[in-house]
């Protein structure tokens, strides 16, 4: 993988410009940004594409579908990192009932005991 990373490097930098803009829906988008930034210029003027997460990742994950070919392990790691969700609910709610097991017994609880009170609570029914 640290041998691609001169190709990664590379074709990142020659990428051109006009590429970002002839993708799939841009010029739509940038179309819609124009009229925003006439409708409200002081909220949104002087703001590109580059300045709105989605679209930003949108156009990111455009540019991955065009080289992923040149970049076996780098491609395969980005995709895993896609494929991962920063926020969950369900992750979340795990995470206040460590929480919450750690506060009553302490921080020098035994992994296997805090492990078996979670799955208890987790899997707590109500009947």
């Amino acid at each position: 993988m640290i041998d691609e990373l001169p190709t990664y490097l590379a074709l990142v930098n020659a990428t051109p410009a006009e590429f970002w803009d002839s993708l799939d829906g841009a010029e739509e988008y940038d179309e819609k940004l124009v009229k925003k930034q006439q409708s409200n210029p002081e909220k949104y003027a002087g703001q590109t594409w580059r300045d709105d997460p989605i679209e930003k990742a949108r156009r990111v994950w455009e540019w991955w579908k065009t080289n992923h070919h040149k970049l076996t392990f780098i491609s395969t790691a980005a995709r895993l990192v896609v494929l991962v969700q920063t926020s969950s609910a369900s992750v979340e709610r795990v995470f206040s009932q460590v929480k919450f097991i750690v506060e009553a017994i302490g921080e020098r609880g035994l992994e296997e005991t805090l492990e078996t009170r979670l799955m208890c609570r987790i899997n707590k029914y109500d009947s």
